[in-house]
């Protein structure tokens, strides 16, 4: 069975433009030499290609002469075959419409060609995970030539497209549900990486569940990767989270070690928003590789997208230490940078924002001073391939550590100190290339599995 194709929309579409190279950037955006199905118009169109983008006109005399100094005229079909293009010429209107059908045909022709390889490959392939990755970056390519050719008749019109443009920059950015982050932020930018970063428990889970569930409420599908935490752990945490919301407190650990009262149970199973539920979606699996959390996103979109949500918008990985490399363990430094790289490649490929935790290290605890950038130097390259990098810190910790711990003078001290700080968390912006930096600070109730905005977390009694 013959490829699809149409000869005449081809030669209808080259004859245009030789007629008038003003109508080539009519079908640039979305013809390439590949779209052609005859090697002459192949030939023919990156002929016009490189004489339009090098400043020179384009006809049947040209082209005759440049093909005749390549030696090769008579690939084309002679020079009369240039003659047969122009009588062909689409006029108008016709010249949009050949276009998109010469697109269209071409999309069809690889979309039959992916297809029997994935087929021949899948059936000599022992990971079928491993081969949906290596084919989905084909898909992207023909879905990168899927606009449509626009045509702008006047200044109206481009002041139209560049509106359309900034709302489509504003939907780039996922709010996060925290008015004073979303302000330094904007939200979390999609096709990017952001890292949430602490020393041991300052809280990074609490903090990556709060901003999940705001999402999830306010209609963003979130796929949160729990490589620690068993899933019920996670769903509990929330759960108290949305108690507190509703004016209830319900301590998450009361819950985990079945010493949570018979009442609260039942207010925490009353009170679960189901569709929020559905946009929060878990795996807990252990030992996940990239490519492997690349086949799970795509079986919670394609849930997502069933329950009339559309795909997902943000992921949360908890935490980067237990992510493998694709390929096999170097050093620490080495796996951990080539994760940060599959998981940049994951967010532009889904077109997600890609929240990444990471543990600093305990030799930074005893310092027990605030997080800088270069505490993420043992953490591979992913302060750099970081859009941002928020650092969390709670002064209350260290200070709770030596009002118990301490030798009495530095008990006394940690008293006098605590009463100041006691329930506040610091949330420093050390890194973003949209905006400013600087810290904010929030109130919490880590019992509850809350951090809000301050003033906000006496809301429960």
């Amino acid at each position: 069975m013959e490829a699809p194709h149409n000869l005449s929309a081809e030669a209808g579409v080259l004859g245009a433009i030789l007629y008038d190279n003003a109508a080539f950037y009519r079908v640039r955006d979305v013809l390439h030499g590949e779209c052609f199905y005859s090697l002459a118009h192949r030939a023919v169109w990156e002929a016009i290609e490189t004489h339009i983008r090098e400043g020179r006109v384009a006809d049947g005399v040209t082209l005759r002469e440049w093909f005749e100094g390549e030696s090769r005229l008579k690939e084309i079909g002679g020079a009369a075959y240039l003659g047969d293009l122009l009588d062909q010429c689409a006029f108008g209107p016709e010249i949009i419409d050949y276009a998109g059908m010469v697109a269209s045909l071409w999309k069809r022709r690889s979309l039959a060609s992916l297809g029997g390889e994935l087929s021949k490959a899948a059936m000599n392939s022992g990971d079928p995970d491993k081969l949906l990755g290596e084919h989905e970056a084909a898909l992207e390519e023909l879905q990168k030539h899927s606009g449509a050719v626009v045509e702008t008749h006047d200044a109206g019109a481009s002041l139209l497209m560049a509106l359309e443009s900034q709302k489509d920059r504003a939907s780039r950015f996922v709010k996060m549900g925290l008015p004073s982050l979303d302000r330094k932020l904007g939200g979390l930018m999609k096709g990017a990486i952001h890292v949430l970063a602490a020393r041991p428990s300052m809280g990074k889970t609490t903090l990556a569940t709060v901003i999940g569930h705001e999402m999830a409420e306010a209609g963003a599908p979130v796929g949160f990767f729990s490589l620690e935490m068993p899933r019920e752990s996670l769903a509990t945490r929330k759960a108290c989270y949305e108690a507190w919301k509703r004016g209830r407190r319900i301590r998450y650990f009361d819950v985990e070690q079945n010493q949570a009262r018979p009442e609260d149970l039942e207010f925490l199973a009353g009170g679960v928003d189901a569709l929020s539920a559905k946009r929060f979606m878990i795996d807990d699996r252990m030992g996940l590789c990239p490519q492997q959390m690349a086949a799970a996103i795509r079986s919670m979109n394609m849930r997502s997208k069933r329950a009339g949500h559309g795909p997902l918008q943000v992921i949360f990985v908890d935490h980067i230490g237990h992510l493998k490399p694709d390929e096999g363990r170097r050093n620490r430094y080495e796996d951990t940078g080539n994760v940060s790289k599959a998981l940049l490649e994951i967010a532009k490929r889904f077109d997600l924002a890609v929240v990444v935790m990471v543990q600093l290290n305990r030799a930074s605890q005893a310092e027990k001073r605030k997080p800088l950038l270069h505490d993420l130097r043992n953490s591979g390259e992913i302060e750099e391939d970081a859009h941002s990098v928020i650092f969390l810190h709670r002064e209350d910790y260290y200070l709770e550590r030596a009002q118990s711990e301490g030798t009495p003078e530095e008990q006394a001290d940690a008293s006098r100190k605590l009463t100041a700080v006691r329930g506040q968390a610091e949330i420093i912006i050390a890194k973003n290339r949209n905006g400013p930096v600087g810290t904010e600070l929030f109130t919490h109730s880590m019992d509850n599995n809350v951090i809000r905005e301050r003033g906000n977390v006496e809301r429960a009694a």
